[in-house]
Parts: C-alpha cells; structure tokens; sequence
C-alpha cells in the first residue's frame, strides 16, 4: 500500500535530510551513466522528475568523467522508453573496460553440493 508521507518527504526534503549530494557525488570515481528524462515544475508542488536541467549540469559539473544523455521520456525512462533505455545502458557499458581476470585457460568448474546437471548444461540447484 502506497503511503502519502513517502511521496510528501520529497517534497518537503525530510528524504534526503542530512545527505549532502554534492559531497557525494564528489566522491564518485567510477564510470557513471547519467539518464536524464522530462521534466516540470509546479509552482505549489515542486519538481515531477528526477532532476532538472540546472541540477543535472551540476552533476557533469562535479563529475566530469560521467557520461550524459537527454532522453526525451517520462520520468521513468525505462518504462516509457525502453528500447532507449537499453540502448543507452548498453553503450555505456561497451565503453568500460574489463581487464582480463587471469592469463591462463579457464579451471574446471566444480558443481556446488547437491547440484546437478540439466540437459542444456546449466547448474540446477
């Protein structure tokens, strides 16, 4: 069951009190993927999305290494948009780097206790 008070500490800050997002953001040194949906203001209720533009170039600005894409959606992008949403999400991670785990040929994988075989060859429990 939905509960207003979770919707209204959006609104009036009490979910992010004492979270200093800039200060967090900060400390991000990871690849970051920054979606940005639609958005509006509503003079009595305050934002309807996730970020506005002001707050999505203070992201950019405090991580400079984040990558950024506008995409013209709902603010649930991968509800509204989903084929944009993966595309977005899979160039992202095509342009990570994964440094091999080891030189040699792959050891044997042993079956976990009580484990067998299916006929596709995958590991049921």
């Amino acid at each position: 069951m939905f509960d207003p008070d979770f919707a209204s500490a959006f609104v009036d800050g009490r979910f992010y009190q004492g979270l200093d997002h800039a200060e967090a953001l900060g400390r991000v040194r990871c690849p970051l993927l920054v979606l940005h949906a639609d958005w509006h203001r509503f003079p009595n209720h305050g934002l309807v999305g996730a970020m506005d533009d002001d707050d999505a170039a203070r992201i950019r600005q405090l991580v400079p290494h984040s990558q950024y894409q506008k995409i013209p959606a709902n603010h649930v992008i991968h509800m509204y948009k989903p084929d944009r949403f993966v595309q977005a999400v899979l160039a992202f991670a095509a342009t990570l780097a994964t440094p091999p785990l080891h030189n040699g040929p792959l050891p044997p994988r042993r079956a976990r206790p009580g484990a067998t075989a299916s006929p596709e060859g995958l590991t049921m429990l």
